[in-house]
């Protein structure tokens, strides 16, 4: 019996037997227990003994996962499921081949989402379950990604593009690093996939049973180390959304210790030659700032201006890549990590955006202690390019790797956009180089890096490369022991996008304030934080996270979906420690931040970051902007002051319209353009702690002086917080 011969029309037309008896038939022909460590799947249904099947509330209702003969049914064509499927022993995962065959059946007129192969070790083992939709049931939040794991994800939904499906690599429960499968279409015929991992490479081919078109691609991965280990748990998971589709995996093999020998990898990367390469504890640096006509707007042009004669250059000496014109400031400030002015302009001295169509290019050595996978992350405005010289980055988070192994972005964007790219390197020294360029608006650029496989920036761990171990308060002022006095008002119904649309909330608080009869006051109280969410529609909140438990309900919350109110807040702040304090407003839907000083006078705000239409306001005569605010939803968004020692008034207020509702007030010591639980606490908290940040990889020391490599290596072996 042929392909051709067992298929009845279009997929997913012939009839649930018949599928469950090609399956069959098919996993005997392809595997021999005697030589697959994993040969099919073979329990009957839940509670078998091979496999574990976990599913959130829609799939369950609707009897998926499930494994009929040596068929597991993924998902079902019902909306909103989250399932996974885990061999029950754990595989080691050092060199092995897998291979499966994925089909669909009936779905939505444009199905979605998809599956992914997972090898992990998630604290939840077996029972670890991520979320539905485009999560396919690896990605997720805080508490739902499935950790300490390796995906190849195959998306059947591809936002609806002219060739629908996807396939890529994520890890720790990130998103996906997707490429078009194009010319296979994993929506038309059964296709079968084949994995093989040695020496640091997988080895990816997708081929239509069908047809015959086949689709390979080598991606440079070091298992282990993004899964904490040489053994994993091996298994599926796959989701449905606002769409669906009935997804089958047969025919499932997996062998430990056959993996054929990759094939050839393109070369290595190297560095730019002829820029100034550093010397003992140093980076060298060449800026170049473009001369007008010229313009600088791609890593081509940035390249073409480091290396030839135009423009204005100057050439100097860094310990670390932390520089700032305008614009976000990163994740490394003061008072712990200062901001580097640009050199090539002096007019960029007290008087910033001056800088412009400009490319930066930084060389050094670092010294690697102990070998083993580290993540980099460049912070930059705009795009950049790392190379490690002879070595090759792997995974990405909001980067490419080129085919030279360098880790690039190639667009314009801002700093708040932190790329991620892991790299394993040998123990000893190896040539670094960042080049960077700048087209119009914000510049900055910052180069960070920890020891492991990272999804995102924790600032406990990562550090400047470069920097020196250093020591982080975590402060945020303190709020009274009254705390904040909350108000919430019904019936505000400014409309969604409008930018007045505060208006109204505001309004209703004047009049409360002022004693003013009629404001339609639904609730109020004292509370110590502003931490607050529906709890029949959360919204954008962090609830669940250890860092800050569970959200409150609103003032006069009435047990229903509520809309079309505000809410606002107030409450007296206490400085003792002057400098530069970053406060993130967390609500659904807009809001507006104010500072008022012990006389009254409004404190005029140094900047703004972060989404949501975040910008400044005028709130009096004065010509500063001295308050933040947003007219949309549902992003961080950041405002900056710089308050002296004394007493201050908070005041933030936020207008809610549909859908979920939420309002949260963090704080953080220093200027900070995206949100780390480590730094930022609830406004109210009233911590003053402070931990040690690990000295970054280091750059090679001056002869004599290897102390520098000792406090290296302490920060390697990740160095823990300190009370």
């Amino acid at each position: 019996m042929n392909a051709d011969s067992m298929r009845m029309g279009k997929r997913g037309r012939f009839s649930s037997k018949t599928r469950w008896a090609v399956g069959a038939v098919l996993a005997g022909l392809m595997a021999s227990p005697a030589m697959a460590d994993i040969a099919g799947f073979t329990q009957a249904g839940l509670g078998g003994e091979d496999y574990t099947l976990n599913a959130n509330a829609e799939a369950a209702g609707a009897g998926v996962p499930s494994i009929t003969s040596g068929v597991l049914k993924a998902t079902s064509n019902v909306n909103s499921q989250a399932t996974s499927a885990w061999y029950n022993t754990p595989q080691n995962i050092t060199n092995f081949t897998a291979s499966f065959t994925y089909d669909m059946g009936l779905g939505s007129a444009s199905p979605a989402d998809g599956v992914a192969f997972v090898l992990q070790n998630d604290p939840r083992g077996i029972n670890a379950l991520g979320d539905g939709g485009g999560a396919i049931g690896y990605q997720g939040g805080a508490a739902t990604a499935v950790r300490n794991s390796f995906a190849l994800g195959y998306d059947i939904y591809n936002g609806g593009a002219a060739n629908p499906t996807r396939t890529g690599t994520a890890f720790n429960g990130g998103g996906f690093a997707y490429e078009s499968t194009a010319p296979l279409n994993l929506r038309t015929n059964p296709v079968r996939v084949d994995v093989a991992y040695r020496d640091g490479v997988v080895t990816q081919t997708l081929t239509d049973t069908i047809t015959n078109q086949t689709f390979t691609r080598t991606y440079v991965r070091t298992l282990p180390a993004y899964v904490g280990g040489d053994t994993a748990r091996v298994g599926f998971t796959a989701g449905t959304g606002g769409l669906n589709a009935e997804q089958f995996i047969t025919n499932f093999v997996f062998t430990e210790g056959n993996a054929p020998a990759p094939a050839a990898l393109p070369p290595l990367a190297t560095l730019i030659p002829n820029v100034p390469g550093g010397g003992p504890g140093v980076f060298g640096v060449r800026e170049v700032l473009a001369t007008a006509p010229a313009t600088i707007n791609n890593l081509a042009e940035a390249e073409a201006a480091i290396t030839g004669s135009g423009g204005t250059r100057v050439e100097y000496a860094a310990n670390h890549i932390n520089i700032l014109d305008t614009g976000n400031a990163g994740d490394f400030t003061a008072p712990v990590n200062p901001d580097n002015p640009y050199r090539s302009n002096s007019a960029n001295v007290g008087d910033p955006d001056q800088i412009n169509n400009i490319a930066v290019v930084a060389t050094g050595t670092i010294r690697v202690p102990t070998a083993g996978a580290y993540t980099f992350a460049v912070s930059s405005d705009d795009g950049f390019r790392l190379t490690i010289g002879g070595q090759r980055f792997e995974a990405t988070v909001n980067a490419s790797v080129n085919p030279g192994g360098a880790l690039e972005f190639t667009a314009g964007r801002g700093a708040d956009n932190v790329s991620l790219g892991v790299i394993h390197l040998p123990a000893g020294d190896h040539p670094i180089q960042l080049l960077n360029w700048e087209g119009g608006g914000g510049a900055s650029v910052e180069l960070a890096a920890a020891a492991g496989v990272h999804s995102d920036i924790n600032l406990q761990t990562f550090n400047l490369v470069g920097a020196p171990e250093t020591t982080v308060v975590r402060r945020a002022g303190n709020i009274s022991a009254n705390g904040f006095q909350v108000v919430t008002f019904s019936g505000i119904t400014d409309p969604e996008g409008d930018p007045t649309r505060l208006d109204a909330a505001i309004a209703a608080f004047n009049a409360f304030k002022n004693g003013e009869p009629g404001a339609p006051v639904a609730g109020q109280g004292t509370f110590p934080t502003v931490f607050f969410s529906d709890p029949q529609a959360r919204g954008a909140d962090r609830n669940n996270q250890a860092d800050f438990g569970a959200t409150r309900a609103f003032p006069g919350d009435t047990g229903a979906d509520d809309n079309d109110f505000g809410t606002a807040a107030t409450g007296t702040l206490n400085i003792t420690t002057g400098g530069v304090y970053t406060f993130d407003v967390l609500s659904d839907d807009s809001f507006r931040f104010r500072i008022t000083d012990s006389s009254g006078n409004d404190v005029d705000l140094l900047g703004t970051a972060g989404g949501g239409g975040v910008g400044g306001v005028n709130t009096d005569a004065d010509a500063a902007n001295d308050a933040f605010r947003t007219t949309g939803c549902c992003a961080d968004s950041f405002g900056y002051y710089n308050l002296a020692p004394g007493q201050y008034d908070i005041e933030v207020i936020m207008q809610e319209g549909g859908g979920g509702a939420s309002f949260a007030l963090y704080g953080a010591f220093g200027q900070y353009g995206s949100f780390d639980p480590a730094i930022f606490q609830l406004v109210g908290q009233n911590l003053d702690t402070s931990f040690v940040r690990p000295a970054g990889l280091q750059l090679v020391p001056e002869p004599g002086t290897m102390a520098l490599l000792g406090i290296a290596v302490c920060g390697l072996l990740g160095r823990r917080r300190k009370a």
